[in-house]
């Protein structure tokens, strides 16, 4: 029984009677503490600790406790929200910061607490949201818009009392049209998140059985990308980069090769890194395997020494300050021959590219832009990151002697380039005309099937390529 104390705060008591000879014998016992603890394990149970949100437990048993009520669920949404950088802010400003990013955001959803709103946090940077009970589409809409408005204007305030925005990326479903079972419903929501962290990192996208059906390798490869992760299953090819002026070796492009026959191409990799938030891993797990492999083969006589490895990144990633401590006393000789290649079409968190950039600096390495001239921001990226190397992207390459806009557009590069001291490089040369004309126009480095194919044993180009290089296309 509850009452009341003098005082105003409510106590829980046990009574206890026997009726003995027409008079009444209890005892009344104060029980407070022991259910207030009940109601703390309850408690504790049922939310998370730190966001005070409903953890996954208990909403997957609210979920449960709607299906037996289907007919008040009428329109509904499950949208998966995914907290933008939060690994970022742990390792650069603490996990209190990482923590107050975490609750900052949980308040959000705690605002929008309503009969018909099922919000939790699902697992570290990823909370879920269920929305039902209405007659229209666009009410939810209305509803999520006020949400996602509130996000956009939150922030926490850094030890420096600098201010740092929340940021999310948000995949949505919708019931009954994209499906009637609550599992699949939120695959369907995680998966839709998943097409926003690759694309449009920052946004919301609706989940597309279409797109669903090109990537199902993201289902289908989850536990054999555990294990090349764990295993470490991958391999590094080696393909030259050469001087345009003699055919020398300038440095290799270290191109990752799974071990296991589900993953095709990096690519897949990539795409299921993504949606299990696991890119960070990818990043550490190239960055040791690729200068491992590297390093190997200097040992073995097959590189030079002071030939530079060229390595790709991941724009919006960086290694902890424990890995990067490690990488440095492990390759301490050979962190100058580094080159980060990091490509345009990544969407960039610029306080991380920043923090990378003076990174690689300090070891003495040195940047390279890939991919130039694919997206539709070359010259903003250009500017921006202000790379010692700057790669023509292949389809600039390809054709590139029968067209005369192209070789305008990479002539204006060359000229750009040199200004500045940065080395140019065209990639993908697969012609002897395609070559002809590169070198002709001042590129100083160059790559490709042509120069020669990626190899395990780092074939060298042949020495019938470096004397067409040193006796005949250059000297022309």
């Amino acid at each position: 029984l509850e009452v009341s104390h003098s005082d105003g705060a409510g106590r829980w008591v046990r009574i206890i009677c026997n009726r003995d000879k027409g008079s009444i014998l209890g005892v009344v016992t104060d029980i407070t503490a022991d259910v207030m603890e009940k109601k703390k394990i309850e408690y504790e149970r049922d939310y998370d600790v730190l966001t005070n949100l409903l953890n996954r437990r208990a909403f997957e048993e609210k979920l449960r406790q709607l299906k037996e009520r289907t007919r008040n669920l009428k329109i509904a949404s499950m949208l998966v929200w995914d907290l933008d950088n939060l690994k970022y802010v742990n390792d650069t400003y603490g996990h209190s910061t990482g923590d107050a990013y975490l609750v900052a955001f949980a308040n959000c959803l705690k605002k929008f607490d309503k009969d018909n709103v099922v919000s939790a946090r699902r697992s570290g940077d990823e909370f879920v949201t269920f929305i039902y009970g209405y007659d229209r589409a666009e009410q939810i809409e209305e509803l999520i818009e006020e949400i996602w408005s509130l996000v956009q204007k939150t922030y926490i305030v850094l030890h420096d009392q600098r201010r740092y925005r929340i940021r999310i990326s948000i995949g949505r479903a919708w019931y009954p049209k994209d499906s009637i079972d609550f599992d699949t419903l939120f695959q369907y929501a995680d998966f839709a998140m998943y097409i926003v962290k690759h694309s449009r990192k920052g946004t919301m996208e609706d989940f597309d059985q279409a797109v669903y059906q090109e990537n199902r390798i993201i289902l289908q490869g989850q536990e054999a990308f555990h294990n090349l992760l764990e295993q470490k299953m991958v391999d590094y090819m080696l393909q030259p980069i050469v001087w345009a002026k003699d055919g020398s070796i300038y440095g290799y492009e270290m191109l990752m090769r799974s071990k296991l026959e589900i993953f095709k191409s990096p690519m897949d990799i990539l795409r299921i890194a993504q949606s299990q938030s696991k890119l960070y891993d990818i990043e550490v797990l190239t960055l040791f395997e690729a200068m491992g492999t590297f390093v190997s083969k200097v040992k073995e006589g097959a590189c030079d020494k002071d030939s530079k490895v060229f390595i790709n990144s991941i724009a919006n990633q960086i290694m902890s300050k424990e890995s990067i401590e490690l990488f440095c006393n492990t390759y301490s000789e050979y962190l100058s021959n580094f080159v980060c290649e990091m490509t345009e079409k990544e969407e960039e968190d610029e306080s991380m590219t920043n923090d990378k950039l003076k990174l690689i600096k300090s070891w003495g390495g040195l940047v390279a832009l890939d991919d130039y001239g694919y997206g539709y921001n070359s010259e903003s990226t250009l500017l921006r990151i202000s790379p010692n190397i700057v790669k023509i992207d292949m389809s600039i390459v390809r054709g590139i002697d029968k067209d005369d806009k192209r070789r305008r557009l990479v002539a204006n590069l060359v000229l750009y380039t040199r200004e500045r001291d940065i080395l140019l490089l065209a990639e993908g040369i697969e012609t002897r005309e395609e070559l002809k004309t590169i070198v002709s126009l001042g590129v100083q480095l160059l790559q490709g099937y042509y120069i020669a194919k990626p190899s395990y044993e780092a074939n060298p180009p042949t020495q019938e390529v470096k004397d067409e290089l040193l006796y005949g296309i250059y000297s022309e």
